[in-house]
């Protein structure tokens, strides 16, 4: 899996300098983007396969709903913080 990200952010930062050098900054700059976060996801992945499932569906849930009701980011944000500060690392809940 990490060298499919690997390769994909390879492949959008190289049509990032394609679509530069054509003259299209907005395809420029949209490549350039999706190019740097699949690079950041590709640096981060031993890490990112530790997280407990649980974790991932808070933080999931906790951006959706900011995402749609941005003045509940005073109280669901530190809810998430509290929430991925106390959440086991590295495997299941259920391990006690």
């Amino acid at each position: 899996m990490r060298w499919a990200l690997g390769l994909a952010a390879i492949g959008a930062l190289s049509t990032a300098a394609a679509a530069w050098g054509a003259n299209d900054p907005a395809l420029a700059g949209l490549m350039a983007r999706v190019g740097a976060i699949l690079a950041a996801i590709w640096l981060a992945y031993p890490a990112v396969v530790k997280v407990d499932r649980r974790t991932v569906w808070v933080l999931v849930l906790g951006v959706a709903v900011v995402a749609l009701r941005p003045r509940s980011a005073i109280v669901v944000l530190p809810v998430i913080a509290i929430f991925a500060r106390t959440a086991k690392v590295g495997g299941n809940s259920a391990d006690g």
